[in-house]
């Protein structure tokens, strides 16, 4: 593009404003899509900008992702499939890196209701590949644990974490809860639990990798 960053900035608002629907742009690299996106919220501070960034290099030193980058990568990502985005920034090798399909992501989410049924062992290995992580206690984003009849989950879209209590099978109550003190506060009768990794199996791709397996030993 010959345009400068001011006069894109400018293009992409104006786009936006009339179009009424998300606009999605791709930049040659992870600077230039770093810096639209600060020049867009410098601009209009209220546009809802998402900012869908994967590391352009896949030496093993960055395999192992910064929790920080990958909380915004979730984020963005559920912004984008909740329609909650005017404006989506990436660059080009974010644009093409491989993720699990709208559908597989969309089908993850978690909503609970109180008084919802639930198969507790079920919900725990939906945890699993949704990529939580299960520990003694919840103190940040992605991880989940279980003690007795209580789930403690952290999802990223949540301000803090959830806490189910269960009476047998039955979902007896959701409180969001204090990472410090642990204690339960505001109560709700719905919360939703997102993905924790881009990448998720499905039936279909287990049974794949499966029947791959079993020819290969053939």
């Amino acid at each position: 593009s010959h345009l400068s960053l001011f006069q894109e900035t400018l293009l992409i608002c104006g786009s936006v404003q009339k179009r009424k629907e998300p606009l999605f742009v791709v930049k040659e690299n992870e600077f230039q899509a770093m810096q639209l996106v600060d020049s867009l919220q410098r601009l209009q501070p209220d546009l809802r900008v998402v900012y869908y960034n994967q590391e352009e290099s896949l030496r093993v030193e960055t395999i192992v992702q910064s929790e920080v980058m990958q909380s915004n990568r979730i984020d963005a990502l559920y912004r984008i499939l909740s329609g909650n985005f005017d404006v989506c920034v990436t660059h080009a090798i974010a644009s093409v890196r491989k993720i699990s399909s709208p559908q597989t992501l969309k089908d993850s989410i978690i909503t609970v209701h109180t008084g919802d049924e639930i198969d507790i062992n079920a919900l725990l290995m939906k945890l699993h590949f949704m990529g939580y992580r299960r520990e003694k206690y919840v103190e940040k984003p992605f991880t989940y644990a279980m003690r007795g009849g209580i789930l403690d989950i952290y999802s990223i879209q949540m301000d803090k974490p959830l806490r189910i209590e269960f009476f047998d099978t039955e979902v007896e109550s959701l409180r969001y809860f204090d990472i410090d003190s642990q204690r339960s506060e505001k109560t709700v009768d719905e919360a939703t639990n997102v993905f924790a990794t881009e990448v998720i199996l499905s039936d279909e791709n287990i049974q794949d990798i499966i029947k791959q397996i079993g020819r290969a030993h053939v």
